[in-house]
């Protein structure tokens, strides 16, 4: 099953030399830096990244300075990521490792991951892009790619990604391999019609024919609720709302609800305060004595 991995390595490592995406974070193999770009990667495309990165970095050029920031700068840099609770979480991750380990991002595995927000995936990308340890990072595209190389079926565990990423890891390769990894299963070893015909590894890959001939897709479809109009949705207008605060000031919930609902009247109030204390119990708002709203210190 795992036969022919030197020959893997060799052709897959080649196509990565020669046609890999110039991706900002891939410059350094600072431990900060790759942990901001990894975070901001967790539920966000690389485009959009690409940009805030780099933004982000020069408001935050150390994990000392994150750590001294305020949760409002922290929160208002984010924009527009989303999913601003790992904002919040990167920033606590930094105040730990400044207070508990001198500033310097621990290298191990587990410690990593006993750190907010921060799972198998990114634990494991942190120690092989920064640290060059031979750890597997396993992302949806690298899942994506073991299961049709291997002709792993559906119906076999997702930990099984893991075992077998780590099983066909290069030794001393894991940054340049993962990242191949990534970069195939972004241009070429697409969820639809993939390009298997461009494909440095084709030969070597148990799902190719089945894929050629049009068949063996990731066609089922995915179970979500729609964005808009959901609550997900307006915990974001909320907090991009509040952005805009100067810091100092606040706002009336009133004002707020009419800022994010056209359609706001005094009848939704409970509907808002239920959005609101949730995003105080997540720490990305706080709410005054008087009911006005403002970004957390």
């Amino acid at each position: 099953m795992v036969g022919n991995n030197s020959r893997r390595h060799e052709l897959l490592l080649d196509w990565y030399e020669h046609h890999q995406r110039a991706l900002p974070w891939r410059a350094t193999d600072d431990a900060y830096s790759i942990l901001v770009s990894e975070v901001m990667l967790q539920q966000t495309g690389v485009e959009r990244v690409k940009k805030k990165y780099v933004e982000f970095l020069e408001l935050f050029p150390d994990i000392e300075t994150l750590a001294g920031a305020s949760s409002a700068d922290v929160i208002r840099a984010w924009s527009p990521l989303g999913y601003n609770r790992r904002a919040l979480n990167l920033k606590r991750t930094a105040e730990l490792v400044v207070a508990e380990y001198r500033g310097q991002i621990p290298r191990d595995e587990e410690t990593l991951k006993s750190f907010p927000g921060i799972g198998p995936y990114t634990a494991a990308a942190v120690m092989a892009f920064a640290f060059h340890e031979d750890k597997a990072p396993v992302d949806t595209n690298i899942s994506r790619i073991l299961r049709r190389l291997f002709g792993i079926g559906r119906d076999v565990a997702k930990r099984e990604d893991a075992l077998m990423a780590q099983k066909i890891l290069p030794l001393g390769k894991a940054s340049a391999w993962s990242q191949a990894l990534m970069d195939l299963g972004a241009t070429i070893c697409l969820p639809r019609k993939p390009l298997c015909h461009e494909c440095p590894i084709l030969e070597y890959c148990d799902a190719a024919p089945k894929l050629i001939a049009g068949g063996d897709e990731d066609t089922a479809p995915k179970s979500s609720s729609p964005y808009v109009g959901s609550t997900r949705y307006y915990r974001g207008r909320i907090v991009e709302a509040l952005r805009g605060v100067p810091d100092g000031s606040s706002l009336g919930v009133l004002d707020l609800g009419h800022m994010i609902r056209d359609d706001f009247t005094s009848s939704d109030l409970n509907w808002l305060q239920l959005i609101l204390f949730g995003l105080r119990e997540d720490g990305l708002i706080a709410i005054e004595d008087s009911g006005d709203v403002t970004l957390p210190v």
